[in-house]
This record gives structure tokens, C-alpha cells and sequence, in this order.
């Protein structure tokens, strides 16, 4: 498992992942972020909420400030019905704050 400013990432989700480097975050298209949170509410990682960011040529790197705020449940219901206001389903990817619990994740 690797540790992000944003949060833990678990293994299996690491082919999914855009590393952001410059903040070392990572950020999932849509189903990859419900999974995501579907892991942490099973695995004892605290989710806070999540940014939704835009892909560029550079990868996701435009904030288009949509925010939530919200435990992982309710996150991967917004992340299903998120509408881009953009309206490029697309390229919207998820920045998704967690923190594991004490003793939890695998720590």
C-alpha cells in the first residue's frame, strides 16, 4: 500500500491511479474512486471528501470546484451522481481525502 498526502492507496487500485506529483496526491476516474471508497469504509480508512479535477494534457491538474465533504458513503453517492458542470464526463477525475484510522489498513 502506498501513502499519499490525500490518503493510502490500496495495490489493487494502483493501475487506476494519476499521481499528481506535484501535491502527491492521487486522483480516479469515476468508478475507480467508488471503489476506493467502498475499500476505505471496509478497511477502517476515514474519508473526509473529495475535489473533483480535470484532465489536461498533464494529466488532472484544473480544480473546477466541486467539492464535497463527507464520510465514504456518502462520497461514492455523490461520486455516482456527479454531473460535470463542464460537461466532460470524461476527464473528470476524483481527489479523494482519507485517513486511515489507527490501527487500521494495514497499519
Amino acid at each position: 500500500m502506498r501513502v499519499f498526502e490525500n490518503g493510502p492507496l490500496p495495490e489493487d487500485l494502483e493501475r487506476e491511479v494519476f499521481v499528481i506529483e506535484m501535491i502527491d496526491a492521487f486522483a480516479l476516474k469515476r468508478e475507480p474512486a467508488r471503489l476506493y471508497c467502498r475499500w476505505a469504509e471496509s478497511n477502517g480508512v476515514e474519508i473526509e471528501g473529495f475535489e473533483t479535477w480535470l484532465l489536461t494534457d498533464r494529466g488532472p491538474s484544473i480544480v473546477t470546484g466541486a467539492v464535497f465533504d463527507g464520510p465514504a458513503a456518502a462520497c461514492a453517492e455523490a461520486i455516482t451522481g456527479y454531473s460535470a458542470r463542464l460537461g466532460d464526463q470524461e476527464n473528470i477525475f476524483f481527489v479523494i481525502f482519507a485517513s486511515a484510522r489507527q490501527g487500521a489498513a494495514g497499519e
